[in-house]
């Protein structure tokens, strides 16, 4: 009863920033904060590594390959080897260490979220779709750890490739460089595009996803009243309305990445094109040598693929926070029912209850539930509430065990009110941080 509008509705208004997110989320990883350092000092060894191991290429070719010398390629081979088990061992562990950190944070969060559903007052699941809040429950959360820790690491991986796959281009030939990266640019610039429009596909797709498992758990919770009322047909069309819309938005979103994807891969072709032609006179004019050629179009390769990466990953943070606006938004709400500072224990209560001028209104209603409400209870005494539908009998027992209280009156038992003189409402409605 009272429910003047759906708890929680999520627009593009109050949609939450990055910054936003991650001070809502980010002090959750303050128990792994250890771990979670050690992750981050892995992710910047595999770059490294990598980075070393092409570098080797260019000194197989120029001084074992073309001056035809193979006495240095026992050192030359046991350098890459010891690079590529480093590097295996670094994967490993770091693989290993990101999964624990990712499953942990989305374990605790998700108990979290859990607990704070329980203390939120039962009307509040009477005005929301509970197909929806499990939908966030479930798929919402682990959005959010794609957004603040494998996000954040993966940044940093792509960082770390960029910088030194850009100095060691750079190194080799500052010319051919200043060519290569002319495309970056053009990236960022693609990816800022698509990467707000992904995010409201994704917006869309996740609410539509809710609405479908709320539609579906209410049908089926009540599938004799269906039956009963030969409702069957118009349920179908109904989960097949949101279906239809949660396919459209999915494909919307699709279309989306599918167009980024080979913009992406075209600019890259036509900076790899450049530098070929580039590098083959830098060649003919002896301003290179030919290792050292093949291993920057080898730097260069590798290095637009973190490039691209990095777009995917903008586009991908964008998504997640549509998740994550939607958490926020039910961490938002809070109980109107406030727990004194020093709550009174009865160990061994006589069971006087009195109901002293009791009245109390539900939100948005047009009259009020209870109005002056007088009667007393006495231990082991025996009271049958009756009355017509609407007369108030369940709004007494919710007030009873303090569902509710009183927007005037008192409840008290033995002569203890049920709710200290300061602990007030604060109000119905339903109210964010």
């Amino acid at each position: 009863a009272g429910c003047a509008a759906p708890y929680g509705s999520v627009t593009p208004a109050d949609a939450a920033g990055i910054r936003k997110i991650f001070r809502t989320f980010w002090p959750a990883t303050r128990p792994y904060r250890g771990r979670l350092l050690l992750s981050l000092l892995l992710v910047g060894v595999g770059p490294f590594l990598d980075t070393a191991q092409i570098w080797i290429y260019k000194l197989l070719i120029d001084d074992v390959l073309v001056p035809r010398n193979f006495g240095t390629f026992p050192l030359i081979a046991a350098a890459y080897l010891g690079f590529a088990l480093a590097q295996g061992l670094g994967s490993f562990c770091d693989e290993m260490l990101s999964t624990w950190l990712g499953e942990r944070f989305v374990l605790d969060l998700r108990t979290r979220l859990f607990d704070h559903l329980h203390r939120l007052p039962v009307d509040f699941f009477d005005c929301r779709q509970l197909g929806d809040t499990l939908s966030r429950l479930t798929g919402d959360i682990d959005a959010i750890e794609a957004l603040v820790l494998s996000g954040v690491t993966r940044t940093l991986a792509y960082l770390f490739e960029i910088v030194l796959f850009t100095g060691a281009l750079f190194y080799l030939n500052w010319r051919l460089a200043l060519a290569s990266v002319l495309a970056a640019p053009v990236f960022a610039l693609a990816a800022r595009y698509f990467s707000k429009r992904i995010k409201n596909a994704s917006r869309e797709q996740r609410r539509r996803s809710g609405s479908v498992t709320a539609v579906a758990e209410e049908s089926l919770g009540n599938v004799a009243l269906v039956q009963a009322y030969d409702r069957h047909a118009a349920i179908t069309e109904r989960f097949h309305r949101e279906s239809f819309g949660r396919f459209a938005a999915e494909m919307a979103a699709t279309r989306l990445r599918a167009a980024f994807r080979p913009l992406t891969e075209l600019l890259e072709v036509l900076g790899v094109v450049l530098v070929i032609g580039m590098g083959v006179w830098a060649l003919q004019h002896d301003q290179t040598t030919l290792g050292g050629l093949l291993v920057f179009l080898t730097y260069l390769t590798r290095l637009y693929s973190p490039i691209r990466g990095a777009g995917r990953l903008s586009n991908t943070v964008y998504a997640a926070s549509a998740s994550a606006e939607r958490i926020i938004d039910l961490l938002g709400h809070e109980s109107d029912i406030r727990d004194p500072a020093q709550p009174r224990s009865l160990r061994s209560a006589r069971g006087r209850l009195v109901f002293d001028g009791v009245s109390f209104s539900y939100l948005g209603a047009t009259r009020p539930a209870l109005k002056a409400v007088t009667f007393a209870v006495a231990p082991g005494q025996t009271v049958a509430l009756v009355g017509a539908s609407g007369a108030g009998k369940s709004t007494l027992g919710k007030l009873l065990l303090r569902f509710d209280d009183p927007d005037t009156g008192r409840i008290t038992l033995d002569g203890y009110d049920l709710r200290r003189s300061e602990e007030r409402r604060v109000g119905k409605e339903c109210r964010s941080r």
